[in-house]
């Protein structure tokens, strides 16, 4: 999607969901409701209980696989993110119409693998090793929570067919970062080697310690539902 596409995204989803949240006559009242979602959580189906014009609850189930090279601390690697999480959430309509206020928890099962890409010397540590040397290195970061809080908000239409968007966020904890290397070194050299890559992933695991913001994971999602 290009920078030039989002303005005729916004507009459309605000024409979209501008007469549920003008209007409370569109409320079918209580009903059950399917969809599909993509999110910063994956992609998937979604259920939702509409108990009253205020209140409703919703379970769904995203999945996602993504590939991709970037650098850690200054270590190129192929990086393999997986996101198979589920949501339990509450749906709160203060006003009894199309925007909601949610909260609930997430079955937190997010994970990245990547491998070291040594196409040259690299430092590991404070050590210069050639690829030969190295045989393989290969990080895995993910989450000692395994629940973790969501809040958020959004607008949902009213009618039969209706437009979900949320912007929330998940309070995940930091991940932990884990490093291992498969080389073909042997006694002193595999000793020093095994104690660089502790300093690496030490090192890796301070840069992600420091920042605040990364035990917060960002959800923006955009759904469709049919309502029953």
């Amino acid at each position: 999607m290009t920078t030039k596409s989002l303005p005729l995204l916004a507009a459309l989803l605000l024409a979209s969901v501008h007469p549920a949240l003008a209007q409370r006559s569109n409320d079918r009242g209580p009903g059950v409701a399917v969809g599909i979602t993509g999110s910063t959580l994956g992609i998937g189906p979604e259920i939702s209980l509409h108990l009253s014009p205020r209140l409703g609850l919703r379970a769904g189930y995203h999945y996602l696989s993504l590939n991709f090279e970037e650098a850690v601390d200054e270590i190129q690697y192929d990086i393999r993110p997986d996101w198979r999480n589920l949501t339990a959430l509450v749906d709160l309509h203060p006003f009894a119409n199309a925007f909601r206020l949610t909260g609930g928890l997430v079955l937190w099962n997010t994970s990245a693998k990547g491998e070291a890409v040594l196409t040259g010397p690299v430092t590991i540590g404070d050590v210069v090793y050639q690829p030969a040397q190295v045989g393989s290195l290969i990080g895995t970061a993910d989450y000692s929570r395994i629940i973790a809080p969501l809040v958020g908000l959004g607008v949902a239409g009213r009618g039969r067919f209706a437009v979900m968007f949320d912007l929330g966020v998940v309070m995940t904890g930091h991940p932990k970062v884990d490093l291992t290397v498969n080389s073909p070194l042997t006694g002193a050299e595999r000793v020093q080697l095994d104690a660089e890559v502790q300093k690496e992933e030490a090192s890796a695991q301070a840069e992600i310690d420091d920042q605040p913001l990364a035990k917060y994971y960002p959800v923006v999602s955009l759904g469709f539902k049919i309502r029953f």
